[in-house]
């Protein structure tokens, strides 16, 4: 790397390339730089050809949103963050019109009626096909909708394979809580890194009697 360095966040772009940004070394501490790893070359972009944060930071989380800008919500920094990051966070906003409406028309009708008579938890719909999609760019996003029909539900976590990554949910995190009766979305897109037809599992664990839930996954990824 251009600049050594602990703490930092690693994001896997459509394009194949690895976005290495933040963290700290000893000798600096916080860093603001950036840098592009590229495999095809097994290299990194020196930090004058990516772009520089404007605060310092290590310890960040990176969120690679479905247009594909990056965010990096929470750090702790060598300089006071709230008034300079609140416009890397901005960006969120931009994403919510792209992956409101999939969850809102498609999925969160279908469950609701079916879960709450027979008192479990169901996970639909209980296939989801993306298509065809190159490898390493992203297909567009669907929504998987858990419904609580059993008592409070306590989330324990969920599993995804490695062809499909999980870009937002509604849902409460690990150790959350849906209440009877409620529903919460997750947000799934295909994003294949190796060519061929793919079908993997999504799986929701918590409290339910019938845990895990699972969702089949399909896709087809095909070569540039």
């Amino acid at each position: 790397m251009n600049a050594s360095r602990y703490n930092a966040t690693a994001t896997l772009l459509p394009s194949g390339k690895v976005l290495i940004g933040d963290g700290a070394n000893d000798s600096t501490g916080a860093l603001a730089s950036t840098e592009l790893y590229d495999a095809v070359t097994n290299s990194f972009a020196p930090a004058a050809d990516t772009a520089t944060m404007n605060v310092a930071r290590q310890g960040a989380q990176a969120i690679l949103l479905p247009q594909n800008p990056i965010a990096t919500p929470t750090a702790t920094s060598t300089q006071t963050p709230t008034p300079t990051a609140t416009p890397t966070a901005t960006s969120t906003p931009t994403s919510t019109p792209t992956v409101t409406p999939t969850a809102t028309a498609t999925q969160t009708p279908t469950p609701t009626p079916t879960a709450t008579p027979s008192g479990l938890v169901t996970l639909m719909p209980s296939r989801v096909d993306f298509g065809t999609v190159k490898i390493y760019q992203s297909s567009e996003a669907q929504t998987v909708t858990l419904t609580n029909g059993d008592s409070k539900l306590a989330i324990r976590g969920w599993s995804i394979g490695p062809d499909f990554r999980v870009v937002s949910s509604t849902c409460p995190s690990p150790t959350g809580v849906l209440p009877r009766g409620r529903s919460c979305d997750f947000v799934i897109v295909f994003q294949p890194q190796s060519v061929g037809t793919k079908n993997e599992l999504f799986r929701v664990f918590d409290s339910a009697r019938n845990s895990p839930q699972k969702v089949g996954l399909h896709g087809v990824a095909t070569r540039r």
